[in-house]
């Protein structure tokens, strides 16, 4: 096939997942006339050593860049892009596993949209947290409303023409330490760029498996979307309130649960225990996220890390 593949893989303090993810990416099916893999790594460990030494024999070119503290994610991502030559540019986090025909699948589906994102299984043991993210993971793929909705993954693709007509400098943002796949899905779709799902690839990414490693990520995203939209007054006082009537009133919830999984069609998950599995962890979602909406508006809000942060 005549097209070309740049993949970009930002690595800070993943030597611990780094080798795991190779194992899945030698795997990659590539029948183009180019693929070149990416490495923009860096941190406190071995990542970017071990990235040096990495060899696969199904790319032509394997390059690592070297990511500074003052990166963050998006300024790595920058780098990578910039250094890219490939017309399809795949960005994957560096813990994210995928599947042997996860490119050819970008691909094609890049032929119907301007930028795609691929489905994920969560990484973690089968038990109700699996099931929580399988649930809402249906609920994502099954409703076409949200085909064209935001990102939130580990995967998503675009084509150069893409990037080059919006700026790679625009697709990022300084004012948020976390949401650099959320700011990039605002600003395709303030530029009216079509957006969905790869169909046929799911990958392998990393979610908590306890209830409190739930709620950090979850703090930690629902603070990405306050930096995000704080200009937007309207975007966020009307979350508030909604979080606000959630927490408050516990039936309403229920009910948004119900129409949220009207597009399931797994008998499975119509099941009454996981409309209340579903109501759980919604209601205390809503719960910190009123808590968390409170912090930020006070000021108070703690730091959130380097990885996820801004460039």
């Amino acid at each position: 096939m005549e097209e070309t593949i740049s993949i970009i893989i930002p690595a800070w303090n993943e030597e611990k997942t780094i080798s795991e993810t190779c194992i899945f990416l030698n795997k990659l099916k590539l029948p183009f006339k180019y693929n070149e893999l990416i490495f923009i790594a860096g941190g406190k460990d071995n990542t970017y050593r071990i990235c040096k030494e990495i060899r696969l024999e199904n790319f032509n070119e394997i390059f690592t860049l070297k990511q500074e503290p003052r990166d963050f994610k998006s300024g790595a991502l920058i780098k990578g892009i910039k250094k890219a030559i490939g017309n399809n540019i795949i960005l994957i986090d560096a813990d994210t596993l995928v599947p042997s025909n996860l490119v050819i699948e970008i691909v094609n589906s890049l032929k119907k949209f301007d930028a795609v994102m691929c489905d994920y299984l969560p990484k973690i043991r089968k038990g109700f947290m699996y099931d929580y993210y399988i649930i809402n993971k249906l609920i994502s793929v099954k409703n076409p409303k949200k085909l064209s909705s935001l990102f939130g993954g580990a995967t998503i693709s675009l084509r150069r023409e893409i990037i080059e007509e919006i700026g790679i400098n625009n697709l990022f943002t300084s004012k948020s330490r976390a949401g650099v796949d959320y700011y990039m899905s605002l600003i395709l779709k303030k530029n009216k760029k079509s957006m969905g799902f790869v169909r046929d690839a799911h990958v392998i990414t990393p979610r908590s498996n306890n209830i409190k490693g739930f709620f950090k990520n979850n703090n930690r995203w629902i603070s990405a979307f306050f930096d995000l939209h704080q200009e937007n007054k309207r975007i966020i006082l009307t979350e508030l309130i909604l979080s606000i009537l959630f927490s408050l009133f516990p039936p309403i919830i229920f009910f948004y649960i119900i129409s949220k999984m009207i597009g399931i069609y797994e008998e499975k998950y119509l099941k009454l225990k996981y409309l209340f599995l579903m109501f759980f962890f919604e209601y205390l979602n809503n719960i910190m996220n009123f808590k968390t909406f409170i912090r930020k508006l006070a000021g108070k809000s703690k730091p959130i890390g380097h990885f996820k942060g801004s460039r």
